[in-house]
């Protein structure tokens, strides 16, 4: 293979400088494979034009891995359709809203529906934010917290469980990176292995427990809160509240709907499909253990199975209750896989840029470069600085996986590097934009779904998000970079965390009740702790 030397990280630096510069990452990734292909091509632009095409992103979908890959994404994005139009995931949310009773458990419901609503952190958002602002306002609990919250459970939620619209691409960008490395390895497996080092996920999940059992807030957080308690203003005075006019879920009006468990069972179903499908694409009984036969599984066989299937049932649940008729049910499950084909062919173009990487040998150079400067246990949390800084510059967790796990895996592999954590530092590091970046979709739909205004959302976030990217760095990917296990590094982040909160955070008791329940708030007893 050809030493392209300098060359090699133009193609890489050009895409990030680009999507920053633009906010477009669609165009500013096929750049940097016609740039990269031309380099390899004689630097002939004509030659490199037409290879980034027909060779790097046309022969990306040219096998059944990937092919499946695209065709699940389709199928989740119909069947999340189907629950959303059918009012499934609205009547859950409705559900958990109902429970609320006090500041504490409104927050707590929040918090916990953004846990259980984990298909697709859009859909997490906007179902969310729309449920439950008339129960947050009612309880005097600012928009920027109900902001926060949807906003930090959304992605990290869909990127740590393993059954969502975020799977198949992280299986896809995971396989293609083994393989252009030239190693055989399950992707599904080294996956779900990353998922306990994904820190910043996990932390930043766990801050808003930690806020609601101490009741202790810092920096402009604690300021609205304060605002919201004490004179009812849940968005500050000089807020331009965004509406969610244009882009709210539309349920069918009138007529039926689907319960609140109906939609449970339709998740439990996917949960078993799933685990279902990866125990017979592996041999099932034929196996010879069931350690066997999940080693041996094809994650993206067993997830068409499981997404197809869903559909169906979920197609099956609305036409039986009446809900929808079939050529509705049929029209919302198309419209539904029509909104997952930017997602698609981001992934396509990511398995296009890893392909290119290979071909120009970025990852030799960079270990070339770097050598004595670089260790096999400063990598997980190197990769992690960098893709934090990657997703807030240009704002997209995808993209932001798409141009580092082509580089950190192969990286990784030379150096000797843990694998899990490299994995996971690219996963989690990415998510951080999406909770900071004032250009990030799930930042603007979530000032969006919550009515809050963008910049209030931003400025209060931003602490939060980085306290937890601070302990992810120093107490997780440091540690695990030489070896700590996560069950070690997770209880001593999350006990690190709590005692910020216990240090800097300033306490807001908040006890009172409604006048009644649909009616004005009581004027709020408050107490607080400076």
């Amino acid at each position: 293979m050809e030493n392209y030397g300098l060359l090699s990280i133009i193609p890489t630096i050009v895409i990030i400088v680009l999507a920053w510069r633009t906010k477009q990452v669609m165009p500013s990734i096929i750049f940097g494979i016609f740039l990269g292909a031309t380099f390899i091509n004689q630097y002939n632009p004509f030659t490199g034009l037409l290879r980034t095409f027909d060779h790097y992103i046309v022969d990306s979908v040219a096998d059944s891995w990937n092919i499946s890959i695209l065709f699940l994404n389709f199928a989740f994005g119909g069947m999340i359709a189907i629950l959303a139009k059918s009012g499934g995931m609205s009547a859950l949310g409705k559900s958990i809203a109902s429970k609320a009773k006090n500041v504490t458990n409104t927050q707590l419901a929040v918090w916990f529906s953004g846990i259980v609503i984990y298909f697709d952190e859009i859909f997490n958002i906007l179902i969310i934010g729309n449920t439950m602002k008339s129960v947050t306002d009612r309880f005097r609990i600012s928009r920027e917290k109900l902001a926060y919250f949807i906003d930090t459970t959304g992605s990290a939620i869909a990127s740590l469980i393993p059954l969502s619209t975020w799977v198949a691409f992280e299986v896809g960008l995971v396989h293609d990176s083994f393989e252009a490395a030239g190693v055989e390895k399950n992707a599904f497996q080294a996956l779900l292995g990353s998922i306990p080092y994904r820190f910043y996920s996990i932390f930043v999940v766990l801050i808003p427990l930690v806020i609601i059992l101490t009741k202790r807030e810092f920096g402009p957080m604690h300021k609205a809160e304060l605002r919201a308690r004490k004179t009812g203003k849940v968005l500050s005075d000089t807020a331009i509240a965004m509406s969610t006019q244009e882009i709210e879920m539309e349920e069918e009006e009138g007529g039926k709907k689907l319960s609140a468990p109906d939609a449970v069972i339709l998740i439990l179903f996917m949960i078993f499909a799933t685990v279902a499908g990866l125990f017979f694409s592996g041999g099932g009984f034929g196996a010879g253990s069931v350690a066997d036969a999940f080693g041996n599984a094809d994650a993206a066989k067993a997830l068409v199975w499981a997404s197809v299937s869903g559909s169906l049932l979920a197609g099956a649940f609305v036409l039986a209750k009446g809900v929808m008729k079939f050529s509705k049910v049929m029209d919302t499950w198309v419209n539904g896989a029509k909104s997952i084909l930017f997602a698609n062919m981001i992934i396509v173009l990511a398995w296009a840029l890893g392909s290119l990487t290979g071909d120009l040998g970025t990852a030799d150079y960079i270990i070339g470069v770097t050598d004595g400067l670089l260790t096999a246990q400063l990598i997980p949390l190197l990769i992690f600085l960098i893709a934090t800084v990657t997703s807030f510059a240009t704002g997209t967790s995808w993209g932001t996986m798409a141009i580092l796990m082509p580089i950190a895996i192969p990286l990784g592999l030379t150096l000797g590097s843990p694998m899990s954590p490299v994995i996971a530092s690219v996963l989690t590091g990415s998510i951080f934009g999406d909770h900071c970046s004032p250009i990030s979709d799930t930042t603007i739909l979530s000032s969006m779904a919550s009515g809050c205004d963008h910049i209030d959302h931003v400025k209060t976030q931003i602490p939060y998000a980085l306290l937890g990217a601070v302990v992810a760095g120093l107490v997780g990917f440091l540690p695990a970079g030489f070896g700590v296990s996560s069950f070690v590094t997770i209880p001593a982040g999350i006990v690190l965390i709590i005692a910020v909160f216990l240090i800097i955070g300033k306490k807001v008791d908040d006890v009172y009740e409604p006048e009644k329940k649909d009616g004005p708030a009581a004027r709020p007893v408050y107490s607080v702790l400076d």
